[in-house]
């Protein structure tokens, strides 16, 4: 599923300049997640991913850049039924229905947050 490009998406793409993140994904009910952002990826290293070298597929590999993530550890989980949420090691993409609250830095800064408008 191609998931357009969100204020959340473009603050991606805008910062690809930052090949490699380390960030924390959280959301409202406590859930955290530390992933890694990694804008290396293409249909050469990554199943699935579109091609970044085909200019029909642009749109859609920045799309798919700006949502995909890996998994480094679970911080937090509030509730047992959070606790099957991830796996150390796993693909997150980002969804309209799954979009954390707030991005941060391995250092609590907030980076972006949920709604947040880029002009």
């Amino acid at each position: 599923m191609i998931i357009y490009l969100s204020e959340f998406a473009k603050f991606f793409s805008w910062n690809e300049k930052n090949r490699k993140l380390e960030l924390i994904l959280e959301w409202k009910n406590g859930r955290k997640l530390l992933v890694k952002y990694d804008t290396e990826y293409n249909s050469d290293n990554a199943d699935g991913f579109p091609d970044s070298d085909d200019p029909e597929n642009e749109e859609e590999y920045y799309e798919f850049q700006a949502i995909a993530f890996w998994c480094i550890s679970i911080i937090n989980l509030i509730g047992s039924e959070d606790e099957k949420f991830m796996e150390e090691g796993e693909l997150f993409e980002i969804t309209p229905d799954n979009s954390p609250d707030l991005i941060k830095d391995k250092n609590e800064n907030i980076l972006w947050k949920k709604n947040q408008s880029f002009s």
